[in-house]
């Protein structure tokens, strides 16, 4: 919908000096220093002129022809070429009055045209940005047996399209974010409202906006900048790329943070036993999602423990070992040529080197080294 810079109507509104259109053309591309990419197209109709300025490859040519530049040629009733008269026949949800370069410059970066016509204080941006979103696809890093398979995308409103989808909740609430004092990447504060602890939710906020630096990739890199500790080896925010498991957190009283161009969705504030947790838990019966979680949490404490025990136990206390198993241990042993710390050393910089091989190299010979490497 058409609103005003600020609220107010154009008669109360900085009354910015018009711009020749040709000092306003050379302003736009001192800013901008894109070349070839930026475009300006001219309209002339009984003396006045109508510049239209876009970056080519954002834009959606077949919008702005039939959309935009043919709306306003067959309207009739625009006896004036004005903002206001121009914005009222566009058939385009998103129209923003904008007096600023600033502003204007940041609008055709994201994909607007920004209109502008001959003697007038201000111009109006419109939404024609070419929409590159891949389709709705199974989440590929975390497998799921039971419950909804489907994955964010890198559509920022897609995903809160999705979000909104499982929450039928009037007090789902969502806010603008920005992140990044270069790139400006946009990002969504979401939460639900009575549910969620304000102090959760201001300092979400807080720690978004005092970020100072210039470009952040995705969700996983702004949770390493916010976090809490960031010296600490265990993450205090959970990244996922599982919508469900997002409304099930918000339903907890998470507070949820989405980014433009990132398919994974951060939240927080988290515990150490939640990272222990799969969205399967939730659709199993509570005693076997329950022996699960047990299950992980072993898991975990013994491949820590594991084989600081095994050295530990050979190199100074042999008396742990069973008398039968000792003496197989010391003839296998003593063929080996290294003590057994840096044995096990070893071993775990081969297992992480076949890991990082098998995830990096194409799939078929990511196997085939994983199998060999075994």
């Amino acid at each position: 919908m058409f609103k005003w810079l600020s609220g107010k109507k154009a008669e109360e509104t900085p009354k910015a000096h018009s711009l020749d259109l040709e000092e306003l053309m050379e302003q736009i591309k001192a800013e901008l220093n894109v070349g070839s990419d930026l475009v300006f197209r001219t309209l002339k109709k009984d003396g006045a002129k109508l510049i239209f300025c876009l970056m080519n490859s954002l834009i959606d040519a077949t919008r702005l022809d039939d959309i935009v530049i043919r709306s306003i040629m067959n309207h009739k009733e625009i006896e004036e070429w004005t903002c206001e008269a121009i914005a009222k026949v566009l058939p385009i949800a998103s129209i923003t009055a904008v007096n600023q370069l600033d502003e204007v410059v940041g609008g055709i970066n994201e994909g607007k045209v920004y209109i502008y016509a001959e003697g007038q204080p201000y111009g109006i941006l419109a939404d024609v940005g070419k929409q590159l979103v891949r389709g709705l696809e199974k989440a590929e890093t975390e497998s799921l047996v039971y419950g909804p398979k489907i994955s964010f995308t890198e559509s920022l409103q897609g995903n809160i399209n999705i979000l909104r989808n499982n929450i039928k909740e009037e007090d789902l609430c969502t806010e603008d974010l920005t992140v990044g004092k270069r790139s400006k990447t946009k990002a969504k504060l979401v939460y639900i409202k009575g549910i969620a602890d304000e102090e959760s939710i201001n300092t979400f906020r807080q720690r978004v906006q005092d970020l100072t630096v210039d470009f952040v990739p995705g969700s996983t890199v702004l949770g390493q900048y916010i976090e809490s500790n960031s010296w600490s080896v265990f993450p205090q925010l959970m990244t996922t790329e599982l919508p469900d498991r997002v409304s099930i957190a918000l339903y907890r009283g998470k507070v949820a943070v989405l980014m433009d161009r990132s398919p994974d969705a951060l939240y927080g504030p988290t515990s150490f036993f939640a990272f222990f947790e799969s969205t399967e838990d939730v659709y199993m019966r509570w005693n076997m999602g329950l022996f699960l979680r047990i299950l992980r949490l072993v898991a975990t404490f013994l491949s820590v423990l594991l084989t600081p025990a095994y050295v530990a136990v050979l190199t100074y206390h042999y008396e742990v070992i069973p008398s039968p198993l000792l003496l197989s241990l010391g003839e296998s042993r003593a063929r080996v040529p290294f003590p057994p710390v840096f044995e096990a050393l070893l071993l775990e910089f081969v297992i992480e080197l076949l890991r990082e091989a098998g995830a990096r190299l194409p799939t078929k010979v990511g196997q085939t080294m994983g199998i060999v490497g075994g």
